[in-house]
């Protein structure tokens, strides 16, 4: 509500390191965070890197302060003149506090950019389009059993999109029609319950809400199957679809 209040930002024109503004509102935000949704974190160890973000997104917008992420920087400001960047994680995944996460201020503000239109509901979902905040890495994937079970049913029931006389070094047969496969693993997951969505790269999939989507790399290199327990990639929060 905040953002929406403030409008949209544009390129900014210069972002030099100054005096930060609003370090103690993110500092206070991180451990609110901390104290209201515990199980993003593992102590000072971010578990659930999208819903760090978002969470502090809200937090934020509680005080009035708008506040983006950008894929890096947690951007705030309270209004277009310009706005801080913060960098509130570490390379290991714990949580920056203090002044040392202040990383430049840009004029005028550089955030939110106008986005472009949401992707279209795909057939039979119920849900929403939605568009992602923040997307990371997490323990596990939810939805792992039943992208694998898809899978499987595609390569049994589909054998046309592969050339099983042509496998990689893991077993798993060359593809003969990428977006053939990806659209059939889409449509054998969704009829377990989900949505899901192939983006050409990745299988998307979510399921109830729009809290979150999962990201699946159901391919090695876009050219053969794969099924391991490494093709769960991220999970962005809200859902990117």
């Amino acid at each position: 509500m905040s953002c929406q209040k403030i409008g949209w930002g544009v390129n900014a024109l210069k972002c030099p390191m100054e005096v930060a503004g609003f370090q103690k509102d993110v500092d206070d935000a991180i451990r609110t965070l901390q104290h209201e949704r515990p199980d993003i974190f593992n102590g000072n160890y971010i578990d659930k890197a999208g819903a760090y973000y978002v969470g502090l997104i809200k937090v934020l917008d509680r005080k009035g302060l708008c506040a983006g992420y950008d894929g890096e920087e947690l951007a705030v400001k309270i209004d277009n003149t310009y706005n801080e960047q913060y960098d509130v994680q570490t390379a290991t995944g714990l949580v920056r506090f203090g002044p040392v996460s202040y990383r430049s201020t840009c004029y005028p503000a550089s955030f939110p950019i106008q986005p472009g239109p949401l992707v279209p509901v795909t057939a039979g979902c119920t849900l929403p389009a939605s568009r992602a905040v923040a997307c990371g890495q997490e323990s596990v994937g939810k939805y792992f059993t039943d992208v694998v079970a898809g899978i499987d049913q595609v390569i049994s029931q589909r054998p046309e999109l592969f050339d099983f006389n042509d496998t990689n070094l893991q077993g798993q047969p060359h593809l003969t029609n990428l977006d053939g496969y990806g659209n059939a693993v889409a449509d054998a997951v969704a009829k377990k319950g989900y949505c899901a969505r192939w983006d050409g790269k990745e299988l998307q999939v979510k399921q109830g809400s729009n809290e979150f989507n999962e990201q699946y790399a159901i391919t090695m290199s876009l050219t053969n199957v794969r099924r391991d327990p490494k093709i769960y990639r991220s999970t962005c929060y809200p859902a990117d679809f």
